[in-house]
């Protein structure tokens, strides 16, 4: 069955460049059972019966969320599933600082220009070390944080506000083994 879209849902969704491949029919279906399909299809939005409160959309996040109201949760499922780079960066000074993220830039010196121009973590001296070139970038990225979560710190970043909850403080070596080992199995060919 085809679904029928408004006018605005329509250039939401071609603003967003989310193609109607990409679009899930979840009339009928409570929260978690359109999460699981979503999931299992790879579907990134959900046309659903409920409206948000806000202003009556109802396209909806894997997690439920309203994107019209809230469309950073786009780019964040993009970049989930996006070939990109997942890097290890060191600061060593004034002691061991380690983070772990993904970029889509083949320069990844420019990613540690940032890193260091927002002063990540306080820092201002981020070298990356290791990058591997993987399919779903952000999910890897992700699985290697959650390895090294009880090395987990919350620094904020000097030039902008926030947090990044991507940084750990533990031996070189513990992360280069997880790093390894979560990047090998997962390198784009």
């Amino acid at each position: 069955m085809v679904i029928k879209l408004t006018r605005d849902e329509r250039q939401f969704l071609c603003r967003y460049d989310i193609p109607l491949e990409g679009v899930l029919d979840a009339r009928g279906q409570c929260r978690q059972e359109y999460q699981l399909v979503m999931k299992e299809n790879g579907a990134r939005v959900a046309i659903t019966d409920s409206r948000c409160a806000a202003e009556g959309h109802r396209m909806r996040s894997r997690h439920g969320k309203c994107i019209q109201c809230d469309p950073s949760s786009i780019a964040f499922s993009k970049r989930y599933r996006d070939t990109g780079y997942v890097y290890l960066a060191l600061s060593l000074s004034p002691k061991i600082l380690i983070k772990i993220g993904s970029s889509k830039k083949k320069n990844l010196d420019l990613r540690a220009e940032e890193l260091n121009s927002h002063k990540c973590g306080g820092r201002t001296n981020w070298k990356i070390v290791n990058a591997v070139l993987c399919l779903e970038a952000g999910r890897v990225e992700n699985e290697i944080q959650a390895a090294l979560k009880d090395y987990q710190v919350v620094l904020d970043y000097g030039s902008k506000s926030g947090a990044s909850r991507e940084l750990f403080k533990c031996h070189l070596l513990v992360a280069v083994d997880v790093f390894d080992e979560i990047t090998g199995v997962n390198k784009a060919k």
